[in-house]
């Protein structure tokens, strides 16, 4: 009888543990849905950012098209054009990066996620043989007690 106990005992605590390991689970996942969404949001503000350096390449063209009056106007436009060019090229060259290291991250991420998913398989198939063997000595108690 004591071993009866000892196994509702050992069952109740490991559906406790599973529960924890659930909650566990579920809190990761949202944390990993909040980086993704922080993520989204950053690249987001660095599209916004190249489309605004894009307007600015635009308005710096038109202004080079009306510096064509006079030789020296356009020879000081076209230093201050060529500047600006830097700063955008610059600019969107740090953009690169930070768009190259989001994908680094959000591959990483991936791959956490089918490690987890791995896992969570191999978890699975412990359950299940777990299962197996609590049935089997369930039906062999109900033998003995039976008897």
């Amino acid at each position: 009888m004591s071993a009866l106990k000892d196994l509702g005992q050992w069952r109740e605590e490991t559906d406790a543990h599973l529960a924890r390991l659930d909650l566990v689970t579920e809190q990761h996942g949202e944390d990993l849905r909040a980086k993704r969404g922080a993520d989204n949001k950053t690249l987001t503000a660095i599209r916004e950012t190249q489309t605004e350096h894009g307007q600015k390449l635009d308005a710096i063209q038109v202004t080079l098209d009306n510096l064509a009056g006079g030789l020296r106007k356009v020879d000081r436009a076209s230093e201050s054009l060529q500047a600006d060019m830097g700063m955008v090229k610059g600019r969107l060259g740090k953009v690169e990066d930070k768009l190259d290291k989001i994908d680094v991250r959000l591959d990483t991420m991936d791959d956490r996620f089918d490690k987890m998913d791995d896992r969570f398989d191999k978890m699975d198939d412990r359950f299940d043989k777990m299962d197996v063997r609590l049935d089997k000595m369930g039906e062999k108690l109900d033998l003995l007690l039976s008897r």
